[in-house]
């Protein structure tokens, strides 16, 4: 058994560089990747290539040579020609070159000393940076003139570095270099072990400790190597061409060439990163290697799915295809009898191993090494069985397909049982309490225990699909099957459900460990449940970790026989069968996500035009809202292990109204954005689920154009609202002078219809009258015809006198004049009432212009009140006044006459007389209020209350601008004529 080693690779195709001399990480997490071509950055999904953006300051040569990451998050960078570069996190390049006597014209490599001292090979000579600038130290620390190869500094403090054929060495704080007392050819890499031993690369010659340890001379190379080393002190080794091998001195070495994927077996860089991968750069792209905790077996060829099973002693039984049963327990392998083929296999508490074999087509079972081969019965001749277990006594079960459950106890015989599905099972399991649990298609599980047998068939939405495993954790029984998992509890099976939209889908294996966590091999990889989500409810989603190929898990469980594709060794580790892949996993040691993934916004774009980026990070931004066409926002979780777990979810707080998930997407646009505050908020949630923000949130300001601000939509709500009132004023007057014309055609029509009547007919019947009246008074006195002529012309006259007062009723139109006092003075003349009494018009505020109509009414209202005076009231004086204000108009006609007896004035009208009653009525037609006090022998007083909305003319700014710019209309038609 060997460690699963995770390999990835990058090539052109993938946007990777080519020809890649150097590695460095930054404390971002990002890799950096230093070619003849350029220098570029990579997230664990994406190369850019500096500059990235166009706020990044260019370098000053592309061809770089080395890359070392400062404290702070920058990056020093060496060129081939072009001296040293420090671009700082800030995206500030500070360049040091031999054109400005300030650095070498080249650098091969930098390293840090533990005081933060920091140095460097340049023009192949010992160079150290102080202050501002670099300063060669070589030609006064006792180092010869020959070119340095390497330089390291081991924990200790101790600074190493060497020529051809030479290795020197210099102390902490020292100032001078010693040569080391060892044979070298040429030293071009050193590296120090977790226990502290110092190893060198001597190219051409042999990796090997600096003391070589007793039998242990080194592993041979050939050729320019270069070094890095896992946590755990295995080595890595770039070969020049001949590839990559990964050492683990002295027990194994494995070396990877283009037949096991490399991008290309020359490489050209080597650097191990701060999750423990390993990366290498050669002329064709990027490698990337990562040792794991899972074994795989090798020297085997493993075809098909291997079959397993636990045995009682510790250690696991392996069927493989074609090949003798194998015994593994840790790292022993044994091989037993012969050649077998692929079939589920059993391990009894006795230490028997059973399989039904189909090469033999015998049932076969290994004791204590020996193997034995019993014939199967006549019925199921040359059937395969994938399916084995114990009966409730600890007979065999097993199933042959098509055949059904036989049971072999010393002899064969068939299952049949009522209680049961009458096909063959897919599984077989007995519990602790000896119940046998029978696994078939479509969801459905077959129990045989102390109280018979019996089916539990699933509903719809609740079927397993075709049930491959079961097992017993925490005293429950589970099954498990292609749609996922359920446990038994009340009598019933309940289907679980993982969180964070987790799905198990094709499981054929499932054990609990020692430390009582749920393990599950399916489709997709191992699922872990741990064991507090099994102690709490197991009707919310369950919090799981998965494992896949970047832990070691390599390939996928079974969807059919062998089964189970999971077993637990009773010395702790878990086996597993994948596809062409056997696994040992030890569950204490197998890790997610070494580091949690670094948060970082990419780039800020503004209509296409980058405003901010890593280097130049921006934590508030803003705009006018009509310059905006579109917001670009891009983010990025530097995760060099396993970008592609990574999720992400962002909200623009005061546009969004929840989180959006994206998924895999890295990038957030906007467009349309009203004026005000917005905060846009970006998460990642790594493999185990956990979200984390981006560290500092971008604040985005829309400011507001002149038309969006607060006071422009305030004047254009003016505005409008004076519109509306200038549009309702103009129709208020027009429909008031269409009102009036109106009135003016009918006033002018009855003048017309009074002067026709009192010209033509009232003349003529007056003149026939008059001939009349002569003629009568021709006749003689005693002539009997002279009386009734004489009482026919009397009533003729009081008709003549009735037709004309309605004449004067037809002519009874109030002149279109504004003062309303002078009109009712001239109606009172007209009535002669200044002959019997005394009467005088008052008025109080300032006059206004009355509506037509009104003004109409309000004359007749105050001329039949005097005829009442002058008739009935008895009075020596009677008043009319005119009473104006901004609310109403009110008019007054009083007279110190007898009064209104109380019963006439509680019913308003006098027994066979309307004058009380016409008022009232004018008073309604115009929206008025009519009030009536009276007092015997005090006089009486009528009032009427009208409106002012509907007592006067519009007399406001508008209509006196509107009145004047029409008299000019007016007065320039006048003039055009």
């Amino acid at each position: 058994m060997a460690p699963v080693t995770a390999h990835t690779t990058w090539l052109e195709r993938d946007g990777a560089p080519t020809d890649i001399a150097a590695i460095a990480q930054t404390t971002d997490g990002f890799l950096w990747l230093g070619t003849p071509f350029g220098l570029y950055r990579f997230d664990g999904t994406q190369f850019a290539s500096y500059p990235v953006t166009t706020l990044s300051t260019p370098l000053p040569s592309n061809d770089v040579t080395a890359l070392l990451s400062d404290r702070e998050g920058g990056l020093w960078i060496g060129y081939h020609a072009g001296g040293i570069s420090h671009l700082r996190v800030n995206g500030a390049v500070e360049s040091y070159s031999l054109a400005s006597r300030l650095g070498p014209n080249s650098a091969q490599k930098f390293v840090y000393a533990a005081d933060g001292t920091l140095w460097a090979i340049g023009d192949n000579h010992l160079y150290r940076f102080e202050a501002n600038h670099w300063e060669n130290f070589g030609n006064r620390s006792g180092l010869p003139d020959d070119p340095l190869l390497t330089l390291f500094i081991d924990r200790s403090g101790t600074m190493w570095t060497s020529t051809r054929g030479r290795l020197f060495s210099m102390k902490e704080g020292g100032g001078h270099f010693t040569p080391y007392p060892t044979q070298t050819f040429m030293v071009v890499d050193m590296a120090q072990m977790p226990d502290g031993e110092i190893w060198i690369c001597d190219a051409w010659k042999t990796i090997r400790p600096l003391h070589p340890r007793e039998g242990h001379r080194g592993w041979e190379i050939n050729g320019y190597v270069r070094m890095a080393m896992e946590n755990s002190g295995d080595l890595w080794l770039a070969q020049d061409y001949r590839g990559v091998t990964h050492l683990n001195w002295p027990h194994s070495s494995i070396a990877l060439t283009k037949e096991e994927g490399l991008t290309s077996e020359q490489t050209n860089a080597i650097f191990a990163d701060r999750d423990n991968n390993v990366w290498v750069g050669t002329s064709r792209g990027l490698d990337r290697f990562h040792s794991t905790q899972v074994k795989h077996l090798i020297h085997t060829r493993v075809e098909y799915y291997p079959e397993i099973c636990a045995a009682p002693e510790g250690g696991a039984w392996i069927g493989i295809l074609s090949e003798p049963i194998i015994f593994a327990s840790h790292d022993v392998v044994r091989a037993v009898g012969t050649e077998v083929g692929s079939a589920p296999i059993l391990c009894r508490d006795d230490g028997s191993v059973w399989m039904v074999d189909p090469l033999a087509n015998k049932l076969t079972s290994w004791t204590h090494g020996r193997m034995a081969r019993i014939a199967l019965p006549p019925d199921v001749h040359l059937a395969s069985a994938h399916a084995i277990g114990l009966d409730r006594d600890g007979a065999l079960l097993m199933a042959f397909r098509p055949y059904g459950l036989w049971r072999f106890d010393g002899s064969w015989t068939r299952v049949v049982d009522a209680g049961l599905p009458q096909d063959e099972p897919l599984s077989i399991f007995r519990d602790s309490q000896r119940r046998v649990w029978l696994g078939y298609e479509n969801g459905i599980i077959g129990l045989r225990d102390d109280s018979g047998s019996r089916t539990f068939v699933p509903t719809a939405d609740s079927s397993l699909g075709n049930v491959l495993a079961f097992t017993v954790a925490d005293g429950r029984v589970w099954a498990a099957g292609t749609n996922g998992a359920s446990y038994f509890e009340l009598g019933a099976f309940h289907r679980i459900s993982l969180a964070r939209s987790g799905v198990l889908r094709g499981v054929s294996g499932m054990v609990q460990d020692y430390a009582g966590n749920l393990w599950f091999n399916t489709g997709g990889g191992l699922y872990r449940i741990l064991h507090a989500q099994l102690t709490s409810s197991l009707e919310q989603g369950l919090e799981y970790d998965r494992f896949d190929d970047r832990q070691g898990v390599e390939g996928t469980a079974t969807q059919g026989d062998p089964t189970p594709s999971l077993v637990l060794d009773k010395a702790g580790p878990l086996w597993a069968s994948t596809t062409g892949a056997l696994l040992e996993i030890d569950p204490t040691q197998i890790m997610q996500t070494v580091t949690k993934p670094l948060l970082v916004m990419e780039r800020l774009l503004l209509n296409g035009s980058v405003v901010g980026d890593r280097e130049h990070p921006v934590s508030h931004i803003a705009f006018k809202g009509t310059s905006l066409k579109e917001l670009e926002i891009d983010y990025s979780g530097v995760d060099l292990s396993a970008p592609e777990k990574i999720r992400y979810r962002y909200m623009l707080e005061g546009k969004d109204p929840s989180w959006q998930e994206v998924g895999d997407r890295r990038q957030a646009f906007y467009d349309h954005l009203s004026p005000g505050h917005y905060t846009f908020r970006v998460s990642e949630s790594d493999d185990l689920g956990q979200w984390t923000d981006l560290t500092l949130p971008l604040s985005v300001v829309v400011q507001p154009a002149f038309y969006e601000t607060y006071w422009f939509m305030l004047l254009m709500a003016l505005a409008v609202i004076g519109i509306l009132y200038l549009a309702y004023s103009l129709r208020v007057r027009i429909v008031t002078n269409a009102l009036r014309l109106k009135m003016q055609e009918r006033a002018n029509e009855r003048l017309r219809i009074s002067r026709e009547l009192h010209d033509t007919l009232l003349q003529s019947i007056h003149g026939l009258m008059l001939r009349f009246h002569f003629a009568t008074n021709e006749l003689p006195p005693d002539e009997p015809a002279r009386e009734p002529l004489q009482l026919a012309l009397q009533r003729a006259d009081d008709a003549f006198l009735e037709a004309r007062q309605r004449i004067e009723l037809l002519r009874d139109e109030v002149p279109d004049e504004p003062h309303f006092n002078q009109q009712l003075f001239q109606m009172a003349q007209g009535l002669d009432i200044q002959s019997c009494l005394d009467f005088a018009v008052n008025e109080e505020g300032e006059p206004r212009v009355i509506v037509g109509k009104v003004q109409a009414e309000l004359c007749r209202i105050a001329r039949e009140a005097l005829i009442n005076t002058m008739n009935h009231a008895k009075a020596t004086n009677a008043r009319v006044s005119l009473i104006y204000s901004s609310s109403d108009l009110r008019m007054r006609c009083g007279d110190n006459g007898v009064g209104i007896p109380e019963e006439i004035l509680k019913r308003r009208q006098r027994p066979g007389h309307w004058g009380l009653v016409g008022i009232a009525e004018r008073v309604a037609t115009i929206d008025g209020k009519l009030t009536i006090r009276s007092t015997g022998g005090a006089g009486t007083t009528l009032e009427i209350k009208i409106p002012a909305r509907r007592a006067y003319r519009n007399d406001s700014t508008w209509c006196r601008i509107l009145r004047y710019l029409n008299r000019r209309r007016d007065s320039v038609r006048s003039l055009d004529k």
